[in-house]
């Protein structure tokens, strides 16, 4: 019933909201009150481009248009996006965005499926910055420094590595495909 999918998509733990053809907001469940910082009732008739950087929004428009004319033949069904989003203070933040749609007595509704990704991508640059530096370091070493995985396979060494001469064997067992000198 009309009931048990609202209360489903209410209950759901990912920020959910659907537009009209219009780019109208007809549905915005909690957690996507959470994520933007809107009420329900503030953000429900909307453009939905009230919820990205207004430097997008004319491109949006353009998109909004060119998915409703042929959903299923549009790239963005069934696939997820980064993009950013606008929460209601102004902050953008990074979202994952699921787009996929539907056909109601009323015509195509577009649903989207969206998630905070800020923690996500500070761990990827967290680990991007502890590879530099563990590079760095290892690479600033004259002693020769090697690193192997479980098998004893090398995976990567220092630059002191660069001036011996090793056969075709490798010095620590079998050598591994993608070695690099760090």
């Amino acid at each position: 019933s009309k009931n048990f999918s609202e209360q489903l998509l209410e209950a759901a733990p990912d920020g959910i909201l659907g537009t009209d053809k219009d780019g109208k907001i007809i549905f915005f469940n909690r957690q996507a009150e959470n994520l933007f910082g809107y009420a329900k009732q503030e953000i429900i008739g909307e453009d939905v481009s009230k919820l990205m950087p207004s430097r997008f929004e004319d491109v949006h428009k353009k998109h909004i248009r060119n998915y409703f004319d042929s959903p299923k033949a549009t790239m963005l069904s069934g696939t997820t996006r980064e993009l950013l989003g606008r929460r209601k203070n102004g902050e953008e933040f990074p979202i994952n965005i699921s787009l996929n749609y539907f056909q109601s007595a009323s015509g195509f509704i577009a649903i989207a499926g969206l998630w905070d990704i800020t923690e996500k991508i500070k761990a990827e640059e967290a680990l991007r910055e502890s590879e530099k530096f563990n590079k760095g370091v290892l690479s600033s070493l004259t002693s020769h420094v090697a690193v192997l995985d479980a098998d004893g396979k090398l995976i990567a060494a220092n630059d002191a590595w660069k001036h011996v001469e090793v056969e075709s064997t490798c010095l620590f067992g079998p050598c591994s495909k993608g070695a690099e000198v760090l």
